[in-house]
Formats: structure tokens, sequence, C-alpha cells
């Protein structure tokens, strides 16, 4: 409208139209003006629109970054969590099968070690050196705890020797010992140590085992700490005379593998009691043990006879003299089992076998040795143990002819009193 009145001026009057001509450049520098500020504020805003754009932009990728990394650590977590609960699971089913296992189902020869071993003992006797003076092993043997105030019940001849008696627990403390009770018709002993609250094995009743159940035999064997043997009853009740042995009592047979060292260790039935204490092997595969309710009787007896005298010697003759080997009598069926075990076994028909020399007795003394069958005494035929033992109470010198292998020969031994440990 302004340039429109300005033109119609400049067209009335002359001086309108030069002062129309410079106000309408001026009009028009002004408007180029303007329009250069108009674009110039369109830049800005387009410029300062882009950033804010980009970085709109920017934002919402991070943004959108940061969402899917967390997304991605939710499902990681769950999974994460879902396989520790299918491991969790997974034990739990694998825990459950191996109850079912053959080796879970079946290991209750394990089990029953393993809750008695605590109770088994070693004993060990010791003596000084007759020129050094130094204390010097000279036999071992195996026991097991009866009473938890320290009361440890053993073989008789596991600690006959003369010495100091060193008992050593399964943790491996050692106590000095004492011979508390001591028999040698039974061959049973017990041994006192200053202990208390000791882990006892109970003892069960061997009245009311049966052949073939599953036994264990723990003990020492050849100073070989803590070990375990299985086998079966193969007889519940043998008698003392079908071993040789002068004793009446009946023995627990075994196959489960007994050698020196597990004397006085118990044998252990299913139920985690001592129905027997190892005694002796014959051979592989033949053992025998005392039964245990002759060892109740025993402990009985003996703490009723400990609060008054008591002879260690009580109820065996006197006038005995002391041999110092433990024999077994050789029946025909003994001596055709031995023969098919060990070619090397003598061919006799009669005799008794020693299967243990005390040391330091006379037998040991005049040179007899495990395995040697004596056929004859001061020439007379020897058919079995009581024959010997009769001949223990009338003489004092024993011409003894013995079968070494293939090898015959005669051994003079002096006979001695029994001594007291």
């Amino acid at each position: 409208m302004l340039k429109l009145s300005v033109a119609h001026f400049a067209q009335r009057s002359p001086v309108g139209h030069i002062l129309s001509r410079r106000y309408l450049s001026v009009l028009s520098i002004n408007g180029r003006n303007r329009t250069q500020e108009n674009e110039n504020k369109h830049s800005k805003t387009f410029r300062l629109a882009r950033n804010l754009a980009f970085s709109l932009g920017i934002s919402y990728a991070f943004y959108d970054f940061y969402c899917k990394q967390k997304q991605s650590l939710h499902t990681f977590g769950a999974i994460e969590n879902i396989s520790k609960n299918f491991q969790v699971r997974a034990l739990d089913v694998s825990v459950k099968e191996k109850e079912k296992t053959p080796r879970a189902m079946f290991n209750f020869l394990a089990d029953v070690a393993e809750k008695t071993k605590f109770s088994v003992v070693y004993i060990e006797i010791v003596a000084r050196h007759p020129i050094t003076r130094q204390s010097i092993p000279i036999s071992n043997g195996s026991g097991f705890i009866v009473k938890s105030d320290g009361l440890i019940l053993t073989n008789a001849h596991v600690v006959s020797h003369q010495g100091r008696v060193i008992v050593k627990l399964y943790d491996g403390t050692e106590y000095e010992g004492i011979v508390e009770s001591y028999d040698t018709e039974s061959d049973l002993a017990t041994v006192r140590i200053k202990a208390k609250d000791l882990p006892v094995l109970p003892l069960g009743e061997s009245s009311k085992l049966r052949a073939g159940e599953f036994v264990i035999a723990m003990g020492n064997p050849l100073t070989l700490s803590h070990t375990i043997t299985a086998g079966v009853i193969s007889s519940a009740s043998r008698q003392g005379k079908d071993l040789g042995l002068h004793r009446k009592s009946d023995y627990i047979q075994t196959d489960a593998a007994v050698n020196v060292g597990n004397s006085g260790g118990p044998l252990v039935n299913l139920d985690g009691e001592a129905i027997g204490i190892n005694t002796m092997k014959v051979t592989e595969g033949i053992s025998f043990a005392i039964p245990s309710d002759r060892a109740i009787e025993f402990l009985e007896r003996t703490e009723k006879e400990r609060k008054g005298s008591w002879n260690p010697f009580k109820g065996s003759d006197k006038k005995q003299k002391y041999l110092g080997i433990t024999m077994l009598t050789l029946t025909p069926t003994v001596i055709q089992e031995l023969q098919e075990r060990n070619p090397d076994f003598p061919n006799v028909s009669h005799g008794v076998m020693v299967w243990r020399v005390m040391l330091n007795s006379p037998s040991f003394e005049a040179g007899i040795k495990h395995g040697d069958v004596i056929t004859a005494i001061n020439g007379k035929e020897i058919h079995s143990a009581s024959d010997i033992y009769s001949l223990l109470k009338s003489e004092e010198v024993l011409d003894i002819h013995i079968v070494r292998r293939k090898k015959e020969f005669n051994l003079k031994v002096q006979l001695m009193d029994p001594v007291l440990p």
C-alpha cells in the first residue's frame, strides 16, 4: 500500500517523482534487508531444528540400545535362572537315581566298615634292646574298644610278651596301656588306657550266627593299619578239638583274609556288631575267631574278679609247662585241603601243624617255625594237639620230630613255666 501511494504521488508531482525514486530505493533496500534478515532467521531456525533433530535421534538411538540391552540382560538372567533350576532339579534327580544304583544299594560292607572303624585299635609291644637300650617293637596285633572309659578287648597271645603296651587309636593318638585281665585258657585279654568318651564297638550274639552270613575282619595285619577284609561265615561252630586245641570251646570259621597282626581285631556282622575276635589263620580262606558270647562271659567274669584277687591262669593247669606255639590238628580232610592249596605242604598222614610261634618262647629258641608239622615227640606219634598238651604236664624236655616241606629233622625244646605279662 505504501509503495502504491508513493507511486501515485510521483505521477502527480516532479518533486514527488524525485522523492519517490529515492524513497522507493530506500524501501527496496529495506525490503532486501528484511528479506535477508528473514532468510537468516529461517536459516538459524533450520540449523537449530536440524541440530535438535540430530540430538534427538542420537538420544533415541542410545535409549533404544539401552532398552534392548536391558531386555537382553533380563532374558539372560531368566535363562540363567532356568539353567540353575534345571541343574538343581538335575542334581535332585541324580541323587535319587544314585540311591538306586547298584553301587549305592550293595555297598553295605563299606557302610558297616565306615561305622565301626573308629573303635578298632593297633596294639604294639615294645621292649628295650639289651645293648642299645632303645625301645624296639617285638610284636603287634589288634583290638577294639568295648567300653568308652578305655577298656580294650584283644587276644591273650597278643599281649603275652613282656614289655610296654602301646595302643594307637584310629586318629593316630597313642596311649600306654596296662594289661588288666589276661586268660590263656580263653586266649582273651583286656587292656586299659587312660581315655574317655571313646567310640565303642558293641558285642553281638554269636549264637545266632548262620553259615553264609557276610562278615568283615578288621585289624592291622602286617602292621598295615585300618585294614578291612570281607568274607562269609564258613562254619558258625567249629569245635576246638577239630582245630587241635585242648579247649572245649567252639570257634567261628570264616574265609575272610586274616594275617599276622589281625589277632585281637573284631569280626563284624552287617549290623555293625563284633560277633567274633580274630584269633588264627590256618591257610588262605580258612581262619578262626573266638565267638563273642565267650568274650561277653570273659568280660563279665573279669569285671568281678578285677575287684578282688585274680589269678590270670585260673582255669588252666598250673603244672603245665609253656611251649609257646599254637597248633592245628591235621585230620585227613585238613591235610588234603592244605596239600591242594600248597604244593610244598609235606606228605604226612598225621600230626599237628604249627601256625604261630611266640617270640622268645622255648619253641622260638629251639628253631620251630610257622608251617612246621610235628609228627612225633620223644618217640611217640602225635595225632592231635591234645597229645602234646598231655606231654607238657610230665616232661621237661621235648625231642620233637619236625617235617618242614620235604625235610625231616629233630629239635630239642627245653620247656619253661608260664610267665605273667
